[in-house]
């Protein structure tokens, strides 16, 4: 049996004399977590790296567009720069309209 199935069949058979501690199931999902890293089970697969990766990145990164939109409303200030309204009347046409 795997280590996660083992936990789950103690938790399942474990009947508490009174109501669980406050943050039960916080550790109970981070000991679940610390399972599947150990057997290999998350943390293997491209899409949980690029999704971590993307978090972290995401948070990084969100200076640098704030600086970004702060210089381009500075420069153009809300009219937008010349020749990007056919950009964006091309762009438009690509919007769903169903259900409007």
């Amino acid at each position: 049996m795997k280590p996660f199935e083992t936990l789950m069949a103690l938790a399942s058979e474990y009947r508490p004399d009174a109501e669980p501690g406050p943050g039960f199931d916080t550790r109970l999902q981070a000991r679940i977590r610390e399972l599947r890293e150990a057997s290999g089970d998350l943390g293997t697969s491209f899409s949980a790296l690029f999704t971590q990766w993307l978090w972290r990145t995401s948070w990084g990164l969100t200076p640098v567009v704030a600086i970004l939109v702060l210089f381009f409303a500075l420069s153009y200030g809300l009219n937008l720069p010349e020749g990007a309204g056919s950009l964006v009347y091309h762009l438009a046409n690509l919007l769903p309209v169903d259900g409007f």
